[in-house]
């Protein structure tokens, strides 16, 4: 029994509301649906000055290049190549590529791919796109025999 009064009171509501809708009479959610949007901007603005006056800026613009970085060059590639460094005072981006081949191939796409983030990020996030490839082996000339100088001193 209770259930079939609430059946009525949601269809008497929704009979109120389709009746105003149609008349036009709620002119107030009209008024606090703009006042909240200019609420949204401002604070919106806030936000931006909170970044700026801390310096937070480049942090969160390089968070929203990792977070569209597939996007941005492609599966394959964000799969062999990452992002190494940012250096704020310089603007310039370091890319890192697991190989020497992905390397030369992004040295060649390294004007498309600032072009894409200046239009991503904004013209002055990103001057410079630099791009290096794996690091040199650390074992190198470790398999080279000893020297034979001191088996030859005890004779």
């Amino acid at each position: 029994m209770g259930s079939e009064k609430n059946k009525d009171a949601a269809k008497s509501a929704l009979n109120r509301a389709k009746r105003r809708s149609v008349a036009g009479t709620n002119k107030k959610f009209f008024q606090k649906k703009s006042k909240k949007t200019e609420d949204f901007l401002d604070l919106q603005t806030a936000i931006d000055n909170l970044l700026e006056s801390q310096n937070w800026a480049s942090h969160t613009k390089i968070a929203s290049l990792l977070e569209i970085w597939e996007s941005l060059v492609g599966a394959e590639t964000a799969q062999h190549v990452n992002i190494k460094n940012y250096d704020e005072d310089t603007k310039e981006l370091i890319l890192s590529a697991d190989s020497h081949v992905w390397a030369v191939q992004l040295r060649v796409l390294k004007d498309e791919i600032e072009q894409k983030i200046k239009k991503e990020l904004g013209p002055n996030f990103v001057t410079r796109v630099k791009v290096v490839g794996p690091a040199k082996s650390a074992q190198k000339h470790q398999w080279r025999a000893p020297s034979m100088n001191k088996f030859y001193d005890q004779f």
